[in-house]
């Protein structure tokens, strides 16, 4: 045997693993370390601190226990990672794991990166590496009888985690959190949890902590909690900004409402966030947005947000976004074509990433400063976009108004587009060429029509002011104002202001539009109705004669508005005392009315009303009954059953039974038309009011005066509360408490007349 050399310096041959005898030839070594001990438990990655003031929630009870597979879902900076990091460090510290996996899932590279961390710190690597290791680990954690959760945060896309979704076992909890509601988070293993707001009372706890004696008046502190939306994010945030400028909650609010101001002027510079923050709230949504463009259609989700960031917070009708204002906006944005169903989609885009909450059935809702980021990116696109959406409400209101709870929805995201076109002490939607917006009227009269006379008033005079300030007090359309302020004002009582506030208009409408303008003759018209209204019948009658040959001349005898006109000069007719001639005159329209627009148009259904009105006023309650029995048949077949003029009908039956001394059956009419107004119009609408007046009075002509004073204190009350004080319809209801109180012998005359009318 040959010597063998010695080794070169520094060549240490105790730590060799193989032996390679004689040159020149080919070896193959298989080395296997013994793995090194685990130190258990293990923790792989840095669990996020828990932020300063933590409030607890109720939902973390759900989150802790049995072996499961939880997603927590929700709107960004709604506080997901901070219930996730509570239910890790909890499990930790009650040793109920041995291996706690936490890792940043916003990609495919981090959560491989973590697995493989993981796969080392516990012994599963077995000398792999890279995808190898990672795999291992998911091997691992299917085998080993080690208790373990895994934490993957802030999830960005489903996609990042195919092949790499922690297994199942009955040793092990999974838990993510994700902005993502997509299908593919969820499986019949994995259970998404909705992440909600913090309530008001969370909320204020937690800025009364965090501010100190900043927050130490606690209803400023309730509204600023409101003021963001209850968002947990926001609140640290805004908290942080108060407490390095010295602000209280007052002072941050005002700062808040001032619309010069941007949210990245309220939250504190990016590297002073507080809790490890990394984005302020509108950095925080971007990225969700942009996550949201990348779903199909491409690019439309962003483009629909703008529209919504408008309307108002708490319910948008889905069929505004798929009326053809916005599907052409759409298209031109696009510079393809939009229709109903991709609008659909990016609705559900939206809500995938919890940017809205949007289910088929119900209206969308958006946080409101979701909105707020939103609309402040948009710059000079806004006016644009707040026309587009005045647009878009205004097809998508319905011309009957029939389901008011869609109505009121309208209503609401009409006030909001209107509060948010005024930029720069300007409206947008006032216009000098084209005066107001139809929206703008359309949004008054509807309040109104529920019933709402005063507000419709404060809202017409508000909108006077405004246009006045913008287009000057001579612009045309300040006569369409007034025309609205002075009606309404009748509506609401003041028929003698009313019927003076139209005789001026009706002058300057001359002067500027002509006397033939459809416009001045209907100024012409209110005033001589309100005339009426306010106790002056036989000047009302002359006044309504006058103008009927008018009508005749500029737009024909038989256009709708003068058959209108003859049906008012009818009724004015009966209420100077000639109930006959109303009949004999409501009968000629009516048949002039089934000539021309037919037996099922609502005007004829009127008119056949009136007739049967007059008839029993006339002395015929029998026949007028008989009448109005067909009527209600025929109006539930045209018009359905829940339709105020249906109820119209239904009231004037229950009436005439009681004229024709059927009184109970007057009463039992009364009360389920009474409750069918309550639900469908509400319990303060004038005409649910007006039922209750006559079971009041019903009640007592069957003989019960103290049950119809009981009745008719209740609705005083109401009427004063709904109505107000000075109403006709209040003073009636007063005058009629008192009556059957036994504190006056006879009603007054305008009662009587107001009350068998």
């Amino acid at each position: 045997m040959t010597e063998v050399e010695q080794p070169a310096p520094g060549v240490r041959l105790g730590s060799g693993q193989g032996l390679q005898v004689g040159s020149g030839n080919v070896q193959h070594n298989h080395f296997h370390h013994r793995s090194p001990a685990v130190n258990w438990p293990v923790q792989v990655g840095v669990v996020p601190p828990e932020a300063d003031c933590y409030q607890p929630r109720r939902l973390i009870h759900g989150l802790n226990g049995a072996s499961q597979t939880l997603v927590l879902s929700g709107l960004g900076g709604v506080g997901k990672t901070q219930l996730a990091a509570k239910v890790a460090n909890e499990a930790w510290a009650a040793e109920e794991v041995d291996l706690l996996l936490w890792a940043t899932a916003s990609t495919r590279d981090a959560v491989v990166a973590a697995y493989v961390q993981a796969a080392a710190a516990v012994g599963a690597a077995a000398g792999d590496e890279g995808e190898r290791a990672a795999i291992a680990l998911l091997a691992w954690l299917q085998r080993t009888d080690r208790r373990w959760l895994v934490v993957l945060d802030d999830i960005a896309a489903p996609g990042d985690l195919r092949g790499w979704w922690p297994p199942r076992s009955p040793v092990g909890r999974v838990l993510f959190t994700t902005r993502r509601r997509d299908a593919a988070m969820t499986s019949r293993s994995r259970e998404m949890i909705m992440v909600e707001l913090f309530t008001p009372t969370e909320a204020t706890q937690y800025l009364q902590c965090k501010l100190g004696s900043l927050a130490a008046d606690e209803e400023a502190a309730g509204r600023l909690a409101e003021d963001v939306g209850y968002l947990p994010l926001a609140l640290a945030q805004a908290a942080a900004f108060m407490i390095d400028r010295g602000l209280d909650c007052a002072a941050y609010r005002r700062r808040f409402a001032d619309r010069k101001h941007r949210l990245m002027d309220l939250t504190p510079e990016s590297d002073l966030l507080p809790d490890d923050q990394s984005m302020n709230i509108a950095t925080t949504w971007s990225i969700s947005v942009e996550l949201a463009n990348q779903l199909r259609p491409v690019g439309l989700a962003g483009l629909v947000l703008n529209i919504l960031s408008l309307m108002d917070p708490n319910g948008v009708p889905v069929a505004v976004l798929t009326t053809e204002p916005v599907l052409d906006s759409l298209s031109t944005a696009r510079s393809e074509a939009v229709d109903a169903d991709m609008v659909l989609d990016a609705l559900h885009a939206l809500n995938r990433l919890s940017l809205i909450t949007y289910r088929t059935t119900r209206p969308i809702r958006v946080h409101a400063l979701v909105q707020r980021a939103t609309r402040e990116q948009l710059g000079a696109q806004l006016d644009e976009t707040v026309r587009i959406a005045a647009d878009a409400l205004y097809q998508a209101w319905p011309y009957n108004e029939r389901d008011h709870d869609l109505v009121q929805l309208l209503r609401a995201n009409a006030a909001s587009v209107e509060a948010h076109g005024v930029t720069h002490h300007r409206q947008v939607l006032l216009d000098d060429s084209t005066g107001g917006h139809p929206l703008l009227l359309r949004a008054g009269t509807s309040l109104g029509r529920a019933g709402r006379v005063e507000a419709a008033v404060r809202y017409f005079e508000r909108l006077r002011a405004l246009a006045t300030a913008q287009l000057g007090q001579d612009h045309p359309s300040l006569l369409q104002t007034r025309h609205e302020i002075a009606y309404w004002r009748g509506e609401s009582g003041e028929f003698t202001a009313a019927a003076r506030a139209f005789e001026e208009l009706a002058r300057e409408r001359e002067a500027i539009l002509g006397a033939d303008h459809p416009e001045t003759l209907a100024a012409h018209f209110q005033h001589a109705l309100w005339r009426g209204e306010a106790g002056d019948a036989q000047g009302a009658l002359e006044a309504f004669e006058r103008l009927l040959p008018d009508y005749h001349r500029v737009i024909g005898p038989e256009h709708v508005d003068t058959l209108r006109l003859r049906s008012r000069l009818a009724y004015v007719r009966g209420e100077s005392g000639d109930a006959p001639g109303a009949v004999s005159a409501f009968r000629e329209l009516l048949a002039d009315r089934l000539r021309l627009i037919g037996p099922d148009d609502r005007d004829t259904l009127a008119a056949r009303h009136l007739v049967a009105r007059w008839q029993a006023i006339a002395g015929d309650p029998q026949g007028a009954a008989e009448a109005t029995r067909e009527l209600v048949v025929d109006g539930i077949r045209v018009l359905g059953p829940d339709h105020p003029d249906t109820f119209h009908f239904r009231h004037s039956l229950a009436r005439w039974r009681g004229f024709s001394g059927d009184i109970a059956g007057a009463l039992a009419d009364f009360a389920q038309l009474l409750k069918d107004r309550t639900r469908v119009l509400g319990p303060d609408h004038p005409y649910t009011l007006a039922t209750r007046y006559q079971i009041a009075r019903w009640t007592g002509e069957a003989g019960d005066r103290s049950g119809a004073a009981h009745l008719f204190r209740q609705l005083v009350t109401d009427r004063e509360r709904v109505l107000g004080p000075d109403h006709p319809d209040t003073r009636n209801a007063r005058n009629n408490l008192a009556y059957w109180r036994g504190e006056i012998d006879e009603l007054p005359a305008e009662t009587r007349r107001r009350s068998d009318h």
